[in-house]
């Protein structure tokens, strides 16, 4: 079963029917009546990387990780970077949420990391979202 594969329920027009969904974070289970239609597994992939920015003088690079371990993600750019660079991460564990009583539990930290170059290894902690800004290096 596919998250992107069409699949038939019967419904009757003119009738009030409840819809609804649950998820244990590996399944999606689909409802309509309170009757099971459709259980469907979530994909595992590793990271998903973007470049978003690209300027005279910085590279920005967005790293998504899905897993529940550490992902390698083997980065290439057409471009010397200097090897100091910061990510911003998005603190906390899964399954965290901020409260009126823990208004920070989950919030932007930034660190400062070594040895970016135009090949280099970013380490994507698990389930996280990692902003990487590289300085270019200027060119002589």
């Amino acid at each position: 079963n596919k998250l992107t594969e069409d699949f038939a329920i019967s419904v009757k027009p003119g009738e009030y029917h409840r819809f609804g969904y649950e998820t244990d974070g590996k399944q999606i289970r689909l409802y309509v009546d309170g009757e099971l239609q459709k259980e469907i597994s979530i994909p595992y992939g590793p990271a998903f990387v973007s470049v978003v920015t690209d300027t005279k003088d910085e590279i920005i690079i967005k790293a998504v990780n899905f897993a529940g371990d550490v992902d390698p993600v083997s980065i290439t750019l057409d471009c010397q970077v200097q090897g100091d660079y910061t990510v911003t991460l998005l603190s906390g564990e899964k399954g965290d949420e901020n409260s009126f009583e823990e208004p920070e539990k989950v919030k932007n930290i930034t660190v400062n990391m070594h040895g970016a170059s135009s090949e280099f290894v970013y380490e994507a902690p698990a389930y996280s979202v990692s902003v990487l800004r590289l300085k270019k290096c200027e060119a002589f």
